[in-house]
């Protein structure tokens, strides 16, 4: 027993650690205990989700209100080009060009044209010396341009005067009507007949030529002429008046000389 007490002393073998296992993250802890948390080699990497595109409601707004705005960019941008064009092409043509408008023409509508006056009634006016053909004034409003009122032949012209002032026709028109224009077809050509015309009080004028009114002038070489008056006179009664007539051949039992039919008389209002 001795002996065996004196034996030196063995230590137990000391025991093998293990190494702990890895934390394992829970709902309520934030973090990572034991091992850092990272991508472990040869793992795959996860692909991020894109956003989702605007569906709510705010997104659809935001859509509406975009493509709005781009109409109404367009439709702007598309007028202006259009008006500076318009502009442009108005004065490409001819940039001296200038417009005007007639002052009786409001709210851009045009004005109406000249309607024809009927005649009722006509007699020869005679202011000196006889008469020309009294019993055909009715051929120059017949609507006929075969048939005519002719004056008679003078040895000079074309001024009648001082053989004559002039000679002519009084028109009744029925009533008092505004009379703009008068259109005159003669049967001789030639250098030069002269028409005038004036608003008088009736078939038998109370007035020579200087108490009527003035209503135009004109003059022409050719077998018609229009007789424009510078703004309607309200009248019932108009004096064609002939003032000078051209050389014309004979015809019929009119000698050569100076002279001048009048075929058709034509008033507008």
């Amino acid at each position: 027993m001795k002996a065996i007490g004196e034996m030196p002393r063995i230590r137990p073998p000391e025991p093998a650690f293990t190494t702990p296992p890895d934390y394992q993250r829970t709902t309520y802890q934030q973090g990572s205990y034991g091992r850092p948390a990272g991508p472990r080699p040869g793992a795959t990497q996860p692909v991020p989700t894109p956003p989702p595109p605007l569906q709510s409601r705010t997104g659809k707004a935001l859509k509406w209100a975009v493509s709005a705005l781009l109409i109404a960019a367009l439709g702007l941008g598309s007028w202006q080009l259009a008006d500076a064009l318009m502009e442009r092409g108005g004065t490409a043509d001819d940039p001296n060009q200038t417009q005007t408008t007639d002052g009786g023409d409001k709210g851009g509508q045009k004005p109406k044209p000249a309607a024809p006056l009927t005649v009722q009634a006509a007699q020869e006016y005679v202011a000196k010396g006889e008469a020309q053909a009294p019993g055909d004034v009715t051929n120059t409003y017949d609507g006929d341009s075969s048939t005519y009122w002719r004056t008679k032949r003078y040895n000079e012209g074309p001024t009648l005067a001082p053989y004559k002032p002039g000679v002519g026709i009084v028109y009744d028109l029925g009533s008092a009507k505004e009379m703009s224009a008068a259109s005159i077809d003669l049967r001789y050509p030639g250098d030069h007949t002269t028409v005038e015309l004036y608003a008088t009080d009736s078939l038998s004028p109370s007035t020579g030529i200087d108490g009527m009114k003035e209503i135009g002038t004109a003059t022409t070489s050719g077998t018609s002429v229009s007789v424009k008056a510078s703004k309607p006179v309200k009248t019932r009664y108009v004096l064609l008046w002939i003032t000078a007539v051209p050389s014309a051949p004979a015809d019929g039992y009119s000698s050569a000389g100076y002279k001048q039919a009048v075929t058709d008389v034509t008033f507008k209002g």
